[in-house]
């Protein structure tokens, strides 16, 4: 026995069946993340162990934790002296090149606000800071923090 099938049953079904294959291929596709960029401070983040110095008046250690920013190209710069004194700096990062610009910084250990800014580099694992601290009384030091990336 032979069951027929009426032609508008069989175009529909065939619709059916090719709409629901269509839309289950579709759903399966996604984007391709074809994203490149790396964040510009990754190799930035990180611990750093080292020593920071004022010319000859100064020269103690120094830890210095390296966190992301609130963008791509932004970090945190916090240090943790030998001599007990806890300071953060934002800055940029470009390359290998760090930027400080002039801000304002607390230091627990001073109790004061300090205008800071400078400059810095990653070399490898090597990190080298130059941090221009101006006192309230605008005494001016110049640090140089270095540091090696564990």
């Amino acid at each position: 026995m032979k069951i027929r099938t009426s032609k508008p049953f069989a175009q529909t079904f065939t619709l059916f069946i090719g709409v629901a294959t269509l839309i289950l291929f579709a759903a399966s596709c996604s984007k391709s993340s074809n994203n490149n960029s790396v964040n510009a401070n990754a190799s930035f983040i990180g611990t750093y162990y080292g020593r920071i110095a004022s010319g000859t008046i100064y020269n103690n250690t120094d830890t210095v934790v390296i966190t992301a920013g609130s963008n791509s190209s932004s970090i945190v710069i916090s240090s943790h002296t030998g001599a007990g004194s806890v300071y953060s700096i934002n800055g940029t990062v470009s390359g290998s090149a760090i930027t400080m610009s002039s801000q304002q910084v607390y230091v627990a250990s001073y109790g004061e606000s300090f205008t800071t800014s400078g400059t810095g580099s990653l070399n490898g694992s090597a990190l080298q800071l130059a941090i221009q601290f101006i006192s309230p009384s605008s005494v001016t030091t110049n640090f140089t923090v270095t540091g090696t990336k564990q």
